[in-house]
């Protein structure tokens, strides 16, 4: 049996939809005209291993496009660039991580051009400081403090 993208998202499906059901039922399940906390996301996570089957069979039976190769290196760029961002945070600040997280995570795409992403980090680091620190008041820091 070849995988494909059929398949695999079945699959995946089929594992959200038993992840949903499993922890719902550390809740009440109620009835279906008293509704505890645990009634809804067990019927949807239910509904979700259905789908899950269908397309999986589908994808066993009827064939259809192949998996492509997974892409390792996007996705440890992109997850370490989450990383630096949150340890960059509190000792470089709020626009120094920012900048740093753009820089790294468009490394993961090609091609890969550094005046554009120079020009998105910069604006992306603005935005952010607009929004978080100006607009929402959040109590983070934009810069290290020995540069103040």
């Amino acid at each position: 049996m070849t995988l494909t993208k059929d398949l695999v998202a079945g699959l995946v499906f089929i594992l959200i939809g038993l992840v949903a059901v499993v922890e719902a039922q550390g809740h009440p399940m109620g009835s279906l005209l008293r509704m505890g906390p645990g009634y809804y996301p067990t019927l949807v996570g239910g509904l979700t291993i259905l789908v899950g089957a269908a397309l999986a069979v589908k994808g066993a039976l009827a064939g259809g496009p192949r998996v492509p190769q997974f892409a390792w290196r996007e996705l440890a760029l992109l997850i370490g660039s989450i990383v630096v961002a949150a340890f960059a945070l509190e000792r470089l600040g709020l626009v120094a991580a920012t900048f740093l997280l753009v820089v790294i995570s468009r490394y993961a795409s090609r091609p890969f051009h550094w005046r554009s992403t120079l020009l998105l980090a910069a604006a992306l680091s603005l935005v952010g400081a607009v929004i978080f620190w100006w607009f929402l008041k959040l109590p983070i820091k934009l810069w290290p403090e020995s540069w103040i």
